[in-house]
């Protein structure tokens, strides 16, 4: 998704077979609180099993697009009802906090994303792909 406003900025991208848990489908609530339900620790699971930790420069600030690919139709040419921007953050928080680390060494939270976007592409093949770019310099 390279364009204008991400033109020289540093980048790391991931490519997962999988689509991420929603957020109606990753904590369960109990009486004690919430917990992470068996769809959500498969996702976390498979994320850490098939994707490669990665390096991007040391910036103060991030910026993450996210495109989801999987069949947007039924065969019967009905519209699936597929909640995308409820996939964001478990897409997001689960590569971020495993699988990226700056040029120090150092986890990056992802309170330290600006912005960014996602976009929904039909496929047959369902996966989602992560990029993150760097804005401005470490302090």
């Amino acid at each position: 998704m390279k364009n204008k406003a991400t033109k020289g900025k540093e980048m790391v991208q991931f490519t997962i077979g999988m689509l991420p848990v929603s957020e109606n489908n990753a904590i369960a609530s109990s009486r004690r609180g919430g917990y992470k339900t068996k769809q959500y620790k498969e996702w976390e699971e498979f994320v850490l099993l098939t994707v490669k930790e990665k390096c991007i420069k040391c910036s103060e600030w991030y910026e993450c697009e996210v495109v989801f690919y999987f069949p947007l139709y039924f065969k019967n040419g009905k519209v699936r009802k597929k909640d995308a921007h409820n996939m964001i953050k478990y897409a997001i928080d689960t590569v971020l906090n495993n699988k990226v680390i700056d040029s120090k060494g150092e986890r990056i939270d992802d309170s330290r994303i600006l912005g960014g976007g996602w976009t929904s592409v039909d496929s047959e093949e369902e996966r989602v792909e992560i990029t993150f770019y760097t804005v401005g310099e470490c302090s």
